[in-house]
């Protein structure tokens, strides 16, 4: 009986001891997982391949990785920086990925996300960037953004150099070159023509627009405007009389050109003139009794002047015929009396055929009548 139960006894104690090394077999199969999954969180490759379990299936590890997966991680930062300047490198970081895996995308502030494109923005504006690390089977997918803008280069001063002629009231009276400031270039009217050479304005340029670059860095200023620059090189011109000529006529008309045209002076008289469009002008001049020398000056609004002498008298004189009425002669000068009549002349009795030709004996005024 002894015997029987001590049987009885070792059974038990085997059964008991095969229970033990099962419970502890499975406790260290369970713990292998369990280290894997935490040394493992961020292993080096991302794309999820198969993974060293030792006995344990490619599948079973897979879909303990995915139920273990955590909130992925991204920032993204961009630097505003100056149209035309150098375009600035995206910052992205990560702790759960590698950042050569982010895509990149673009839009104008505000504007709605379908608009989201890949390119770097270049112009001048607002924009938004969103960097996007993909979900793999440690992490999910992740987002961020940032905002920067381009902006148009701060406008030096002086924005240009005129280099001309001052006249009158802002006039240039000579061709102009506009110019840019130092460590600038210049291209007027649009950005394909920048040079450090200038450029040549016109008399027909009342306004004129241009762009400055920084030659160190290639950045650009917006438009840059200038407003009435006003260019005259050219003095008014007499279209018929020349200067120190004589002319006969009780009235003189003045003809001259000049689209600008401010005053006309005879001998210091402002005159009055008339003028179109095309900058054709003309004022009048009555002669007096004798042949006397006017000093003509014509001038501009940008200070141009045109300075003329003209020998001016009556209309008589062209002939030298004398009719009735007063007349201012001078010595050494041949007169003619009208054919047909006999005449007189104030202080002289005598009485002179018409016809006939005569000097006067001294300058001044005579008065002649018909006999």
């Amino acid at each position: 009986m002894r015997k029987s139960n001590r049987g009885i006894s070792n059974r038990v104690k085997g059964v008991a001891i095969l229970f033990l090394c099962i419970i502890l077999a499975g406790s260290w199969l369970q713990m292998q997982k369990t280290v894997y999954a935490t040394s493992g969180v961020f292993p080096e490759d991302a794309g999820g391949g198969t993974l060293d379990s030792g006995n344990i299936e490619s599948g079973a590890v897979e879909s303990s990785a995915t139920s273990a997966k955590s909130a992925g991680h991204v920032t993204v930062a961009v630097s505003d920086y100056i149209y035309g300047g150098e375009v600035p490198v995206p910052q992205v970081t990560s702790d759960t990925g590698n950042v050569s895996r982010v895509e990149l995308k673009y839009k104008v502030t505000g504007a709605d996300d379908s608009t989201y494109s890949t390119q770097m923005p270049t112009e001048v504006g607002n924009y938004t960037v969103m960097a996007v690390m993909p979900e793999d089977n440690w992490f999910h997918v992740a987002t961020a953004t940032d905002t920067f803008s381009v902006c148009y280069l701060e406008t030096p001063s002086p924005t240009c150099i005129l280099d001309g002629e001052m006249g009158d009231n802002g006039w240039y009276k000579s061709e102009v070159k506009i110019m840019p400031p130092e460590g600038y270039e210049i291209s007027v009217g649009d950005r394909s023509s920048f040079t450090t050479e200038g450029y040549l304005l016109t008399e027909d340029t009342r306004n004129v627009y241009f762009y400055l670059r920084k030659i160190s860095t290639g950045e650009m200023t917006d438009v840059i405007t200038i407003a009435n620059v006003r260019i005259d090189a050219n003095a008014p011109e007499m279209t018929e009389l020349q200067n120190g000529e004589t002319y006969y006529s009780d009235i003189v008309k003045i003809d001259f050109k000049d689209i600008n045209f401010k005053t006309a002076t005879v001998d210091d008289k402002v005159m009055e003139v008339t003028s179109d469009d095309a900058g054709n002008c003309s004022f009048m001049i009555e002669t007096g009794m004798r042949r006397m020398t006017y000093v003509i000056i014509l001038k501009d609004e940008a200070g141009n002047e045109t300075k003329v002498s003209l020998i001016l008298g009556p209309a008589w004189l062209k002939d030298g015929i004398v009719g009735e009425g007063n007349y201012y002669l001078e010595t050494g000068e041949e007169y003619h009396l009208p054919a047909g009549t006999e005449w007189s002349k104030s202080g002289d009795n005598t009485v002179y055929m018409g016809g006939s030709s005569f000097y006067a004996n001294q300058e001044g005024e005579v008065t002649f009548s018909k006999e």
